[in-house]
């Protein structure tokens, strides 16, 4: 079908990253509660304090890959739906991917861009977006919102308090993850079924 391709391996791709980033954010927290006496009193054995500043590295690549890919997939999906003579959406492909990057803007409107991309891609036609991407966005936005709290303003906090706080924004950035791969799929599939009722009635 022109214009049309399939959102799935993209998606798919992306959520694998980033499902990647989460698993090295899970080793370094459970690094930081087996070593917890030892940092507290600042004797930490060399080798977990390298394995966690190398883990810390590796770990932006997949994070950025996965944000890269999820973009790339945002825009397909809403591409896709002109194809395949949706209507619904009132912004355009490069707006649903640019508005992540947008000061203020990029609180709510990524969320509207998937909200619209999940409702118009349901062959059910319900007109509601499904749970899952309000709640992929609360999780994604309250676990950066945790981690800018505990890099800017507990710095000099009790380290069980440190390590909480790491503990929960890891803990939402799971739940993320998780939220986004049902999104994911749940748009993917429903566009692959819009495309075979098109090829029908072509």
């Amino acid at each position: 079908m022109p214009g049309y391709s399939s959102p799935t391996s993209l998606g798919l791709i992306a959520v694998g990253l980033l499902a990647f980033y989460v698993v090295l954010l899970w080793a370094i927290r459970l690094l930081d509660l087996a070593f917890f006496d030892a940092i507290e009193h600042h004797a930490v054995p060399a080798w977990v304090s390298s394995t966690e500043r190398a883990v810390l590295s590796i770990s932006s690549l997949p994070r950025l890959g996965g944000g890269v890919m999820f973009l790339v997939w945002v825009h397909r999906a809403a591409s896709n739906l002109r194809a395949l003579g949706r209507t619904g959406m009132t912004m355009t492909p490069g707006w649903c991917v640019a508005s992540f990057f947008v000061p203020v803007a990029s609180l709510f409107v990524p969320y509207k861009a998937v909200a619209e991309i999940a409702t118009c891609s349901d062959p059910r036609e319900s007109g509601v977006a499904p749970a899952s991407v309000l709640g992929w966005w609360l999780l994604f936005i309250g676990g950066n919102v945790l981690w800018l709290v505990r890099l800017a303003a507990m710095k000099d906090a009790e380290l069980g308090a440190r390590i909480t706080l790491d503990g929960v924004a890891t803990l939402m950035s799971t739940g993320a993850v998780a939220l986004l791969f049902v999104v994911v799929r749940s748009v993917s599939a429903g566009q692959e079924e819009w495309a075979r009722r098109r090829v029908g009635v072509g």
